[in-house]
C-alpha cells in the first residue's frame, strides 16, 4: 500500500487506508508523490465512482450518455451510467448531472441510503438542529440512525451542515464505517422502523431537491467526518473528529438484492418513487388523492423502477419493468 504523506496525523487516516487496502481508492499523483487530498472537496462524479467501485457494480460501455452535461469522453461516464442503471441517481430535472460540481453532505447521505438500501434504525434517534425541513432530512436521519454520521456538537446541540461541500476524507469515512459493519457482521441490535401499511388518501404536496459535487478522476472519493470534521471546503475540518464512528445502515430494495419484502411510507414514497415530490393526482370529481403507503412482496430491483398510476379514489396500481 502506498504511503500518503498528506494522511499523516489526519483524522481520516484509518478510514482512507481501509479503502486503499480494498482497492476502492488509489489516490492521485501530486508532485510525483501519491496523495489523497483529504481536505479537498469531492465531486459528484468522484463520489459516484467511489460507490460504484465499493459495490462492484458492472461497468458497461454506454452507447450514449443519459445526461446532457456528461460527455462521452468524460472519465466518469461508465460509473455515472452504472449508478443510474442501479437507481441510485437520476440527476436533475433539467436532464443534467453536474458531474464536476462539489457534492454536498446532504447528497452523500442520499446516495448512501439509495446505494445500500438503508432504513431507519429503531432506537437510535439523532436530532440535528439544521436539517428539520431540509429536503434531505429523511435521508440524513437514516444514515445518522445507522451511526454512519454523528455531526458536530456545538453548545450541546448537534449540527449536520447538509449544504456544505463534503471533503474527500468525509466521503470516504462514511463509506468505510458502513463497509466495516458489513464485513465484521456487527449488526445494530435495534430493530428497523417498519413503514406504515399502504393506504392511499389525500395528502398535501411537498418537494425536494438535489445538488451537486466536485470533479476529479482518481479512484478515490471523499467521506463524511461527522463526529469528525464538519463538511467544509475549507482545508481545516472540525478539530475534534470522532475517530471511531459506528456504522450500521438499513436498506430498501435494490437491484443487487433479491426477492425482498418492502413497505414504503409517505416519506419513502416521496423521496424514491416520487423523486422528491408526493405521488398524487385528482379523480374524476377533481378531488385530490395521494399515495401514502405501498407494500411489495418478492421484490427485486430498484425503487426508481416502480411506476405508480393513481386511477380512481382510494385505488392505485404500481408497476415495474421486471418480475416482482
Amino acid at each position: 500500500m502506498p504511503a500518503f504523506d498528506d494522511l499523516k496525523n489526519h483524522w481520516s487516516k484509518n478510514e482512507v487506508e481501509y479503502l486503499v487496502q480494498k482497492g476502492i481508492v488509489d489516490g492521485v499523483i501530486q508532485n510525483g508523490q501519491p496523495a489523497i487530498l483529504p481536505e479537498q472537496s469531492i465531486t459528484r462524479a468522484e463520489y459516484i465512482k467511489l460507490l460504484v467501485s465499493a459495490r462492484q457494480a458492472k461497468l458497461n460501455e454506454p452507447a450514449e450518455s443519459s445526461f446532457q452535461d456528461v460527455a462521452s469522453s468524460h472519465w466518469a461516464l461508465q460509473y455515472i451510467e452504472a449508478a443510474k442503471a442501479k437507481g441510485w441517481t437520476d440527476g436533475y430535472e433539467d436532464g443534467t448531472f453536474k458531474p464536476d460540481s462539489k457534492i454536498s453532505r446532504a447528497e452523500i447521505a442520499v446516495l448512501m441510503v439509495r446505494s445500500y438500501n438503508l432504513r431507519m434504525q429503531e432506537g437510535n434517534p439523532v436530532v440535528f438542529e439544521d436539517t428539520a425541513g431540509h429536503w434531505a432530512n429523511h435521508y440524513v436521519n437514516i444514515v445518522a440512525s445507522n451511526k454512519i454520521v454523528e455531526g458536530d456538537t456545538v453548545n450541546g446541540k448537534r449540527f449536520y451542515y447538509p449544504e456544505k461541500a463534503a471533503t474527500r476524507a468525509e466521503g470516504m469515512a462514511m463509506l468505510t464505517r458502513y463497509l466495516k459493519t458489513m464485513e465484521t457482521g456487527v449488526k445494530n441490535p435495534k430493530k428497523e422502523t417498519p413503514a406504515p401499511a399502504p393506504l392511499p388518501s389525500p395528502a398535501p404536496g411537498t418537494s425536494g431537491t438535489t445538488s451537486g459535487g466536485s470533479s476529479g478522476s482518481d479512484s478515490s472519493s471523499g467521506s463524511d467526518s461527522d463526529s469528525t470534521p464538519s463538511p467544509n471546503p475549507n482545508p481545516n475540518p472540525n478539530p475534534n473528529p470522532n475517530p471511531n464512528p459506528n456504522p450500521g445502515p438499513n436498506p430498501g430494495p435494490g437491484p443487487d438484492d433479491k426477492q425482498k419484502i418492502i413497505s414504503l411510507g409517505p416519506e419513502d414514497i416521496k423521496h424514491t418513487i416520487g423523486k422528491g415530490q408526493p405521488v398524487e393526482g385528482t379523480d374524476e370529481l377533481n378531488n385530490k388523492i395521494a399515495l401514502v403507503g405501498l407494500g411489495l412482496t418478492s421484490f427485486s430491483g430498484s425503487l426508481s423502477d416502480i411506476l405508480v398510476d393513481l386511477v380512481k379514489p382510494n385505488k392505485y396500481s404500481a408497476s415495474c419493468p421486471f418480475p416482482a
